[in-house]
């Protein structure tokens, strides 16, 4: 999977270079640049849950429709616009389960990126409203391996991929001369699911179970606090992300070829709420 990540990246950053060699660009496309921090919580209702602060790093990359075109980068009144938006954090978690235990210190990493389609329409003279929708796609490692619970239970490498459709919308008002203040709010129309279990890190001989799952949404939300200046701006951003998944399909359990059982990856709740900040350029 990393070499996947890797390589998303790599082409993420050919397609940015790519638009940038080949069209003009209009005066305000721009980058986001951030480093974020959250309180992360992940919870199976009535068998576990996962909580832990996580570390990482997002940026926006937005181009305007006349760049595409080539038109005249003095335009103005440039509404339509692309947006390439990723984000990569990692965190140190703990476990806790009714049925296996405790564990400490469990190694998680993330990954997120994002095609969004946007129009920017003005609202009276100064306040912008921009609705959005495309796709996106979330990578959540979970890696309890050669670890032991406080129960004597064997710890194994969980991946979870989610892909689904955001449809939000951002408003953007100055407050002073020189600050704006946005607010984000964000539906997440889940697309599909999947979830892979390598439960032979726990008992060598099992298989790696590999569930999908159909059903759930998403939600998320922000407050922007931004100062302009000449040459970069400077934003500080408090959000919210939440994810509702219902129950998975149902896939076989095999112990060296021979069926065991059946298992699923049952409904589950994560809550992200934390704090970014970052340069506008």
């Amino acid at each position: 999977m990393i070499k996947k990540l890797f390589l998303f990246l790599s082409v993420t950053l050919l397609i940015i270079a790519g638009i940038s060699v080949n069209a003009q660009a209009s005066p305000k496309d721009n980058v986001d640049l951030a480093a974020e921090v959250y309180y992360f919580n992940y919870e199976e209702p009535g068998f576990m849950e996962d909580t832990g602060m996580f570390y990482g790093l997002a940026g926006v990359y937005t181009r305007y429709f006349s760049s595409f075109l080539g038109q005249d980068a003095t335009v103005e009144d440039d509404p339509f616009l692309l947006q390439l938006d990723g984000r990569f954090a990692f965190g140190i978690v703990d476990y806790t389960s009714v049925n296996s235990g405790s564990l400490d210190g469990i190694n998680d990493f993330v990954f997120e990126g994002r095609i969004l389609g946007g129009y920017e329409a003005a609202l009276g003279k100064m306040t912008i409203l921009k609705p959005y929708t495309g796709i996106g796609y979330r990578y959540l490692n979970d890696d309890s391996s050669g670890e032991i619970t406080t129960t004597g239970h064997a710890g194994y490498e969980r991946e979870s991929n989610y892909i689904y459709i955001p449809v939000g919308v951002d408003l953007v008002t100055p407050i002073t001369t020189s600050w704006t203040f946005g607010v984000n709010v964000e539906f997440d129309i889940f697309l599909y699911g999947r979830q892979k279990s390598h439960l032979g890190d726990a008992v060598a001989g099992l298989n790696s179970v590999e569930n999908d799952q159909d059903q759930g949404y998403g939600a998320r939300g922000s407050l922007e606090f931004r100062r302009e200046d000449e040459n970069f701006d400077i934003f500080i951003e408090p959000f919210v992300r939440f994810w509702h998944i219902d129950d998975s399909d149902i896939s076989p359990i095999t112990y060296g070829g021979v069926l065991t059982g059946y298992g699923l990856e049952p409904e589950n709740e994560t809550l992200e709420t934390g704090l970014r900040l970052g340069l506008n350029f």
